[in-house]
């Protein structure tokens, strides 16, 4: 919903300089590490990745060389309302959805 919708400068609070570990799409589990300068890697089942993240108005953003031929993939980032240890958050862009806590 519309109201569980992160703005830009609340996406970058959550997800830059932290890891945020959980699954994509079907249940693979994820992880994805974030420097404070945007620096990322993205690691799955299927996947594995380096390049950046960045927040662009009320969307994350992610650049890499390996993914998309370097183009960018952004997409908005949800607030989930779940019962017990489920992933708090999901971000979704035109490769996968990435449900998400941050970690530390």
């Amino acid at each position: 919903d519309e109201p569980d919708r992160l703005i830009g400068e609340d996406i970058s609070r959550l997800v830059l300089g932290r890891t945020l570990q959980g699954k994509i799409n079907a249940g693979s589990p994820a992880i994805m590490q974030i420097g404070r300068d945007g620096k990322m890697v993205f690691r799955s089942a299927t996947l594995l990745y380096t390049g950046r993240v960045f927040v662009d108005h009320d969307r994350m953003c992610q650049q890499s060389e390996s993914v998309a031929l370097g183009r960018t993939d952004c997409g908005p980032v949800y607030r989930r309302i779940i019962e017990g240890d489920g992933p708090a958050y999901s971000y979704v862009n035109a490769t996968y959805v990435f449900y998400f806590s941050p970690i530390d």
